[in-house]
């Protein structure tokens, strides 16, 4: 056992001063960015100095009751990350000593400062307040003497308190519907276009969630995610330094652009809050006050050649259409050029041409099971679908050549993305990725169109459990299986959703495959059969499998999301999402459906759950104006409301009921992790039941006693990758 640890609150070894209240870490008054995992073993080692702290003692302070099953790996990296942050070396270290077999050593002396101020060369610091007041952070060299008396970007102290919220980042639960139109003027390469490029990956932590490139190619904008908050930054490509420019906040940034000069950016971002509303900001790149321009933005801009005007959308999911919309670049004279019918949900957002005369915008078609790409006249809106295909399209970037974009294009098999060259004019499409990773679809370029800016999505999630008696005993059940789902069968057996759908034993043993379909929404445990949201590769559909094993039978097809079943077996309750949205039924036989309820408010807000005696449903819709989150109780009899309860931003992946029936159990993201929550039928305020310190939930399920608990526990991550020296000009023309 550890002593008590010290009670002091800083400590200075080197240039460096580490504020253990607030989990901080700077570099002569520079705060440098360090995850959770590297500071718990920073303040480990600064509380025993000169001491060997074995493995086995960090591992109880990391990952306390058993629950990190790849000790190793996670404590290895976690050193690494350390080790990164504070420039050292495992081969002539300078802090962190490394003692094979036994642990690790801190070598530097660590000075404890209480509340004192402390004096580091030229700044002075009060390193252990609750406020920071250093307005830009930065890690790596920025620290170091500029060459030629460059300005370093200080700027005076000004850095305000962080809002604490409860509130999480909003991700309205979308299944694509796909299906594809024929389009005669596109025809497909199936050749990749291997141009010479060279590609690097920026970032490695998978906390990215928005990035773009600025116009001279040496800056790269990024938003971070850390837990419910975001946070903006600038990361210089010439020195490798990183700016926090603006500081973590409970808000949503919904995409990111440089102004054409290079000196500002834009970007729509919610209210604290309220997730789901944004407003189009703007700010200098290298710090100051935020602006909001206009209210209500759904996508980031693009702008005009002369960069005098800027385009964006704004989507109105109740009315199935979406606004293409022009402002000037300060936000004045904001007028709409054009209405599409079809959803913005995914908010690809608009991107105006070279030469200013057109603008090319990504439209998800619902009700038609596929997405659409337009091109619409400035000078008239006359509109033109140029572009259809069964999966998503991404944000079209123009090339400087006028007549061929590079766009990021789903595979509607493998569901990766993948960037292509297109020519819509000269009827070719050219594949200029062919390879595993799953290309986001936001990408940016340089202005001399050398440097190109993507994101890599990467997901990883394993079957856990716990006993009812003790949840923070988690166990892996599962490695490497990508589980995204879990269901317990009447007979207490398992059907889990990843690669396939799989039956197993009550402790996730003798796992058995049932079905080869990879291409799943999610599964319900309906008597002796699983229904499934299946992608078909045209369409959706509900399907039914026997848990033995058979043929699958399509209960449903087109526009079906989030098949829920009743306790005997005998329906299937889905969701449409294509506006007016209904709750529908319909026999586990096949017999013809019927309407239930229509969901309230603009639109739901995730899947829906059948009470265990059949006679109620829960669902959950949002609001817009004013804005709000709702979950609704309705009698399955008649469709009438029962009870509503507030559901203020929460994120819902998941929500079912408990065992007994007397609440609903749902995911809710805070203080940086997933856990389930319990709203009583009876009212008041939603309770906690886990209280996990990491990881994402992606659904879970009790079994039929209620003793056991299992999880879909892992994590998402996106990343930011650059290809260098592309040669982009006329290739999607190439023969």
């Amino acid at each position: 056992m550890l002593d008590s640890p010290p009670t002091h609150r800083c400590a200075q070894f080197g240039p460096f001063q580490a504020d253990l209240a607030n989990k901080a870490l700077h570099r002569r008054g520079l705060r440098l960015r360090v995850q959770d995992k590297p500071f718990q073993i920073l303040e480990l080692l600064l509380e025993r100095p000169g001491e060997v702290v074995s493995r086995e003692t960090l591992q109880a302070r990391l990952w306390p009751s058993g629950t990190y099953v790849d000790f190793d790996k996670g404590l290895n990296t976690a050193i690494k990350k350390l080790r990164q942050a504070l420039g050292d070396s495992a081969g002539t270290p300078i802090y962190v000593e490394t003692l094979p077999r036994r642990g690790y050593r801190f070598l530097a002396p660590v000075v404890f400062n209480g509340h004192e101020q402390v004096q580091v060369r030229q700044y002075q610091v009060d390193f252990c307040t609750a406020e920071e007041k250093s307005p830009l952070r930065r890690v790596g060299v920025a620290d170091e003497p500029r060459a030629n008396g460059e300005s370093d970007g200080r700027t005076p102290d000004r850095r305000r308190q962080a809002a604490v919220a409860v509130v999480i980042l909003l991700t309205i639960v979308i299944i694509v519907t796909l299906m594809r139109r024929p389009q005669p003027t596109i025809v497909a390469s199936s050749d990749p276009d291997l141009l010479n490029f060279q590609m690097a990956q920026i970032t490695h932590d998978g906390d990215v969630r928005f990035a773009t490139i600025s116009p001279d190619g040496r800056l790269i904008a990024y938003t971070l995610r850390n837990g419910i908050g975001q946070s903006l930054w600038i990361r210089d490509l010439t020195t490798n330094v990183d700016t926090e420019i603006l500081e973590q906040d409970t808000v949503s940034i919904a995409g990111i652009a440089f102004s054409p000069d290079g000196r500002y950016l834009y970007f729509p971002r919610s209210e604290r809050l309220n997730p789901v509303f944004g407003y189009m900001c703007r700010m200098p790149v290298h710090g100051g006050a935020v602006e909001q321009l206009i209210r209500d933005a759904d996508s980031t801009p693009s702008f005009s050649p002369d960069g005098k005007r800027f385009v964006y959308t704004r989507g109105y999911p109740s009315r199935n259409v979406t606004d293409v919309r022009i402002a000037y670049a300060d936000g004045s004279d904001d007028h709409l050029l054009k209405t599409l019918a079809g959803h913005q949900v995914f908010d690809a957002g608009a991107t105006w041409s070279p030469d200013g005369r057109v603008i090319a915008a990504p439209i998800q078609k619902v009700g038609e099971s596929r997405f659409a790409l337009y091109e619409i006249a400035t000078s008239d809106a006359k509109t033109e679908e140029i572009f259809s295909s069964p999966a998503s399209i991404g944000r079209p970037v123009w090339m400087d050549d006028e007549k061929s974009f590079l766009v990021t294009l789903e595979d509607h098999r493998t569901r990766r993305g993948q960037i292509w060259m297109m020519s819509p004019r000269g009827g070719r499409a050219r594949r200029m990725t062919n390879d595993l990773s799953d290309y986001s679809s936001a990408i940016s370029v340089s202005a001399d169109r050398r440097k190109i800016l993507t994101m890599v999505n990467g997901a990883s999630s394993n079957l856990w459990w716990a006993d009812a008696k003790d949840l923070s005993a988690l166990r892996q059940a599962t490695i490497k299986r990508s589980i995204f789902g879990v269901r317990t069968a009447p007979d207490g057996r398992l059907l889990t959703v990843g690669d396939g759908i799989f039956i197993s034993n009550a402790d996730g043993s003798n796992s058995t495959r049932i079905s080869e379909q990879r291409d799943l929404g999610s599964i319900e445990s309906c008597g002796s059969y699983a229904v499934a949201q299946v992608y078909t590769g045209t369409t959706w559909s509900l399907q039914r499998f026997g848990i033995e094993s058979s043929v699958p039978t399509a209960l449903a097809s087109g526009d079906v999301q989030f098949p829920a079943c009743s306790p005997d077996g005998s329906y299937v309750f889905y969701l449409n999402f294509d506006h007016p949205e209904r709750i529908h039924r319909i026999g586990v036989d096949g017999s013809a459906p019927s309407i239930v309820a229509q969901v309230q408010g603009d639109t739901y807000f995730g899947p829906i759950a059948v009470s265990p005696d059949g006679r109620m449903l829960a669902y959950s819709y949002q609001q817009f104006s004013p804005p709000q989150v709702k979950m609704v109780i309705l009698s399955l009899a008649d469709g009438a409301m029962i009870s509503k309860f507030d559901a203020h931003g929460y994120w819902w992946s998941a929500i079912h009921w408990s065992v007994d029936g007397r609440a609903v159990e749902y995911v809710m993201s805070l203080d940086g992790s997933d856990n389930l929550w319990s709203q009583r039928l009876i009212g008041g305020k939603p309770t906690q039941i886990t209280h996990f310190a990491s990881g994402e939930i992606f659904d879970f399920a009790w079994t039929q006693d209620a003793k056991k608990l299992f999880l879909a526990r892992g994590r998402t991550t996106k990343d930011i990758v650059v290809m260098s020296d592309a040669r982009l000009t006329n290739s999607a023309n190439q023969q």
